[in-house]
C-alpha cells in the first residue's frame, strides 16, 4: 500500500487528505444522496460491474459534468432538476488494489498495456477467458495467431464484434473505449482475478496510479470528504 501511494503522489500533482488521494466524481444527483455514504452497488457500469466511479483530475470531473451529463449525455440516473444542476463528489478515500480497479472504458489502454506485455499467458488461456478470433468460424486455430502479432487483435466468444485491437487501444489514452469494449475487458480482467489473482494483483500495482479514472468497488460505505458546485464553491463539507 506505502508504494501505491508513493505512485499516487508521482503521477498525480494534487492535495493529500490524511492518506488518501483526492478524486472526483460528477453527478446530476443532489448533494443528499451522498452526504449520508455512498453506495457502490447502484452503479452498474454500463457492463463493466459495479462500482463508485471517480475520475483522478478535478478538471476531467468537471468536463465530463459540463459537457457530458449537463449536455445530456449517458448516464444511469436521469437529473432530478430542470435545468440540471451538477455537482463534484471529492473523496480522500485510500486507493488501494482491493478496494479500487480501473475504469475500462476510459482507461482501456492500461488493460491493454498489460495485456500485450503479457501476451502469451492470455494466447495460452484463450479459452479460460471466452477470447476468440476475428473470424471464430472460418479459422478457429488461428485465434492465437491473430492476438500475438500486432495488433493484437480478438473478439469475444458468443458474441458480436467488436474486435479488440490492443496495441492501438495501448497507444492512444486519451481514446475512449466503447461500452460493448469496456464491458468485455471488464470481464476478462474479472476472470484473471479469479484464476490468477497474484496476477491481477500485479495488473492493478502496475496500473493503477497510472489511471485517469477508477471505480472503488470495496466493501464498505465511504463518505465525501466534501461536496461542490462546478464552480468550486463547497455546498456539503463532512467536517
Amino acid at each position: 500500500m506505502k508504494q501505491l501511494l508513493e505512485n499516487w503522489k508521482r503521477f498525480l500533482k494534487e492535495e493529500q487528505q490524511g492518506e488518501g488521494m483526492l478524486l472526483y466524481h460528477a453527478t446530476c444527483s443532489p448533494p443528499e444522496a451522498f452526504a449520508k455514504g455512498i453506495d457502490h452497488r447502484k452503479a452498474k457500469g454500463f457492463g463493466q460491474g459495479e462500482g463508485f466511479y471517480f475520475w483522478t483530475s478535478l478538471e476531467r470531473a468537471q468536463s465530463h459534468a459540463k459537457n457530458h451529463i449537463l449536455a445530456g449525455g449517458q448516464k444511469e440516473a436521469p437529473c432530478p432538476d430542470d435545468p440540471p444542476i451538477g455537482y463534484i463528489i471529492v473523496s480522500d478515500e485510500p486507493v488501494t488494489p482491493e478496494n479500487f480497479d480501473i475504469d475500462y472504458e476510459i482507461y482501456a489502454c492500461g488493460f491493454a498495456e498489460f495485456m500485450i506485455d503479457n501476451l502469451e499467458y492470455f494466447a495460452d488461456n484463450m479459452n479460460e477467458f471466452d477470447m476468440t478470433s476475428r473470424f471464430p468460424k472460418r479459422k478457429p486455430e488461428r485465434a492465437r495467431e491473430y492476438l500475438i502479432k500486432p495488433p493484437h487483435m480478438f473478439t469475444y466468444a458468443g458474441e458480436k464484434p467488436p474486435t479488440i485491437k490492443l496495441l492501438y487501444m495501448k497507444q492512444d489514452c486519451s481514446r475512449v473505449s466503447g461500452t460493448a469494449e469496456a464491458a468485455r475487458l471488464s470481464k476478462i480482467a474479472g476472470k484473471l482475478a479469479e484464476i490468477n489473482p497474484e496476477m491481477f494483483k500485479q495488473f492493478e500495482e502496475q496500473i493503477l496510479s497510472k489511471a485517469s479514472a477508477i471505480k472503488y468497488n470495496g466493501e464498505k460505505t465511504i463518505y465525501p470528504l466534501r461536496i461542490e458546485d462546478l464552480e468550486g464553491n463547497v455546498v456539503w463539507s463532512r467536517k
